[in-house]
């Protein structure tokens, strides 16, 4: 299946949306590795879901510096996402997508250059900016990175589309139970990604 898009899915946390999204052409899987979130997986079980699908690239969102270290072995086999804060206070060589806010951009943006041999994509969202002004944002960081923009209920996708990104990142939901899960408004953005 081909969408309109790149597309990457983040915050998952069970095998039911690792499958549905690599069913529905999804190029990125991210998966919750923050220890101090409720949301959060073990790299064991992220094993465990990569095993089970094929298709996308795997990327680890790590919160945590200290989990950075210890999974910098991995960097060959998974992209690494990072709070640009984060970045920058740790010398990281894996393949990265950094987490930048609309409103943090002016004070991350030019310490960010030095890392762009390592950054792959900058995933921007829109904080609590106008839209006018994300979309300064947004072509100000087109002009130097690739942008994965997360798409918020809201917003038009006609519109984000009509922007100069590279994609669009959306976000997994918890199973109500193993193997029963309601897709909804990620199965619809999905949908209206799909190429006829």
């Amino acid at each position: 299946m081909a969408l309109k898009t790149r597309v990457k899915v983040g915050n998952i946390t069970n095998l039911s949306d690792a499958r549905y999204c690599a069913g529905m052409g999804v190029d990125l899987l991210g998966f919750p590795l923050d220890t101090h979130s409720g949301s959060a997986v073990s790299l064991d079980q992220v094993k465990e879901f990569v095993g089970w699908v094929s298709g996308p690239e795997f990327v680890l969102e790590i919160k945590d510096l200290t989990q950075l270290e210890a999974l910098k072995e991995y960097s060959p086999q998974f992209l690494f996402q990072l709070p640009a804060p984060l970045l920058l206070s740790t010398s990281v060589s894996a393949r990265l997508i950094v987490e930048v806010s609309a409103n943090e951009w002016t004070s991350v943006k030019s310490k960010l250059v030095p890392h762009s041999n390592v950054i792959q994509q900058v995933l921007l969202s829109g904080g609590n900016q106008a839209w006018t002004e994300t979309i300064k944002v947004v072509k100000e960081i087109a002009g130097q990175f690739p942008v994965l923009f997360h798409y918020e209920a809201g917003l038009s996708l006609d519109e984000v589309l009509a922007l100069p990104v590279s994609g669009i990142a959306l976000s997994g939901s918890q199973e109500s139970k193993p193997g029963l899960k309601e897709y909804g408004r990620l199965a619809e953005v999905l949908e209206a990604l799909e190429v006829d």
